[in-house]
């Protein structure tokens, strides 16, 4: 339920939170994993570690060179976390602390961190010591020829305050030309309604952090709010109606971050598409005439395990 809040007052930075997540895999002749193509990255002493790094990493996502990133990110984080979802525990490693409870059933159904090794623990260090040899101890500098100032005279810079609140976390930013209104979307479960002088219009208590909205004419505003703001596969997103009391449209969606609205099939009724990619899955679909219960999928992403 959405309630009218009062009014309060704090600096709002005019940034996104990016909510989203993706998964890359191609797609050969018919193949979801196509054989990778081996490049000699270095020297000829790491061969076996770069071909093991091409024939592990490359099936979920885009190879990573080991020039992206310095030796200490590699081997102190990128690579005991790729490690886990390998089935590569080390030591007192538990993937799951900290997390919760209804996450950990969610992932352990996935086989997200998989109990049986799906790698070798001696191919597992031949992969180590590729990006251990491979990747620079640290960045040089950037190099730019681009002579930087900090005078933009076409600009005015002016704080805005709104709220009270010492740490906010923008969500959601979006102008409604119609009415001349500024949406403005918090993690703490808050939107905000400014007019064209930043006076504060309304506010909303949202059940969780709102992410996207539209505006209808001669409607209420539709509101989606994300579930979970944190990277989860639980379904607990919300797109609703800003009316009071509150209607819910569409209910159990996996941390949705963005949707729109077109007559997809041509029969004359608006279709609702969104984008909900919880973490380890998600998918793009559309429902039918804004029917919760005539969901059609477009594109949808889940872990495989190839091995």
């Amino acid at each position: 339920m959405i309630k009218k809040g009062h009014f309060i007052t704090a600096i709002i930075p005019l940034s996104i939170l990016a909510l989203s997540s993706s998964l890359k895999m191609g797609e050969k002749d018919g193949n979801l994993f196509p054989k990778p193509k081996i490049e000699t990255y270095h020297s000829d002493t790491t061969v076996l570690g770069q071909q093991l790094a091409l024939k592990y990493c490359q099936n979920c996502h885009l190879f990573p060179k080991p020039d992206l990133l310095d030796k200490k990110t590699w081997t102190s984080s990128v690579l005991p976390n790729m490690g886990l979802r390998l089935g590569i525990r080390e030591a007192g490693k538990n993937p799951y602390t900290d997390m919760d409870a209804v996450d950990v059933t969610l992932i352990k159904e996935l086989a997200i961190y998989p109990e049986t090794p799906l790698i070798s623990r001696e191919e597992w260090l031949e992969i180590i010591k590729y990006y251990e040899k491979e990747a620079p101890s640290v960045f040089a500098a950037q190099k730019t020829d681009i002579q930087l100032t900090n005078q933009l005279p076409q600009f005015k810079a002016q704080y805005l305050t709104v709220t009270q609140k010492k740490l906010p976390r923008t969500t959601l930013l979006k102008y409604d030309k119609t009415a001349s209104l500024l949406y403005i979307g918090d993690a703490q479960n808050d939107l905000f309604v400014v007019d064209s002088t930043v006076r504060l219009i309304n506010v909303f208590k949202t059940e969780t952090a709102p992410v996207d909205i539209d505006f209808q004419k001669n409607k209420s505003p539709r509101l989606l709010i994300v579930g979970k703001l944190n990277p989860s596969d639980q379904k607990l997103g919300q797109l609703m109606s800003l009316d009071v009391p509150s209607k819910i449209v569409i209910n159990g969606l996996q941390r949705p971050v963005q949707f729109a609205t077109s007559d997809l099939n041509k029969d004359g009724k608006e279709d609702i598409i969104m984008s909900q990619f919880g973490h380890n899955t998600g998918k793009l679909s559309w429902f039918e005439s804004g029917d919760s219960s005539k969901e059609h999928i477009l594109k949808a992403f889940g872990i495989i395990q190839p091995f």
